[in-house]
């Protein structure tokens, strides 16, 4: 009777993961803004934008939720799905519309550090990217292990957040008034050290996953036709030292000058001050966020009307 009970139990066990599972893998929820841009991407068929801008959280910040020119597709995220995530974004919205004619990456030195190795890539790009010919690409250069690596608290997370019918929602908002920006900001010790922090990034050394898909990347544009450009965007004046005096900013402008990739530096139309940034040192207040947005606008590609 005991076995008769335990067998019972244990294929309801299995019924009722089997049901979570399906559910989870059917009602695709938006988790963060990942999904939203692959849901988003998967939605646009015989499309013709001008400009598709790629990038990380900090151009995320400026542009997402801004009613933007209609050529303009935005599909800035985090640097956490790295180069290689921002690689297949192109890729899958190349797969069913026109290319555009200019291609922007806005980049803080983080976007060509990012290795896929953070705690959250099965949320941010294991679960995401995980196309066949994506998985292929990845195995190709030894990195299996990104679709290994499955946490058990976020495997279980995930799926409870789907029964629970949460969804990550785009956030709206109205164009800043250029005249009205007050660039007076105090700056908090938290800040200091959230710059601090970020000083002790090693930025001489050019990691696998960066290497190789800024490579695809400039490949991808190429056999399309299309104007690549990157953009350094606003670091604090120490980050900025850094990255000047860097293996890496030699590696990048090395890049852009045998493969004749534009190049726009931020930081040479304004100084940020440590004072313009939130306390993790890396993003900007709303009022410096504003101004960055509005100098993006005016130096390197209009996205506004």
């Amino acid at each position: 009777m005991y076995k008769n009970w335990l067998k019972k139990f244990l294929i309801a066990l299995m019924v009722l993961f089997l049901f979570v599972e399906f559910f989870y893998r059917f009602s695709k929820p938006l988790r963060h803004e990942i999904d939203f841009r692959i849901d988003y991407i998967s939605r646009l068929k015989d499309c013709n934008f001008k400009t598709v801008i790629l990038g990380d959280s900090l151009g995320w910040q400026a542009l997402d939720g801004l009613t933007l020119k209609k050529d303009i597709l935005n599909l800035t995220s985090n640097a956490e799905i790295s180069l290689a995530g921002n690689y297949f974004f192109l890729k899958r919205y190349l797969e069913k519309n026109s290319p555009p004619k200019n291609v922007y990456i806005l980049f803080t030195p983080g976007l060509f550090m990012a290795n896929l190795n953070s705690k959250r890539i099965y949320s941010n790009f294991t679960t995401v990217f995980n196309k066949k010919n994506e998985i292929l690409e990845l195995i190709e250069i030894g990195r299996m292990d990104v679709y290994l690596k499955i946490s058990v608290e976020q495997f279980f997370q995930h799926r409870k957040s789907a029964l629970q019918l949460k969804s990550w929602r785009e956030w709206k908002r109205e164009t800043p008034e250029e005249e009205n920006i007050n660039l007076e900001s105090t700056i908090d010790i938290k800040t200091l050290e959230g710059i601090n922090e970020l000083s002790k990034w090693d930025f001489n050394y050019v990691n696998d996953i960066p290497k190789v898909f800024i490579v695809k990347i400039i490949n991808l544009c190429r056999e399309n036709n299309i104007n690549l450009t990157l953009v350094l965007e606003p670091l604090p004046f120490k980050i900025y030292q850094k990255w000047n005096d860097s293996n890496l900013r030699k590696h990048v402008k090395e890049l852009c000058k045998i493969n004749d990739i534009n190049f726009f530096d931020m930081n040479s139309y304004a100084k940020y001050y440590d004072s313009a940034f939130v306390k993790d040192g890396a993003h900007l207040k709303k009022n410096w966020n504003d101004f960055y947005l509005f100098s993006l606008n005016k130096n390197v590609v209009k996205v506004l009307d």
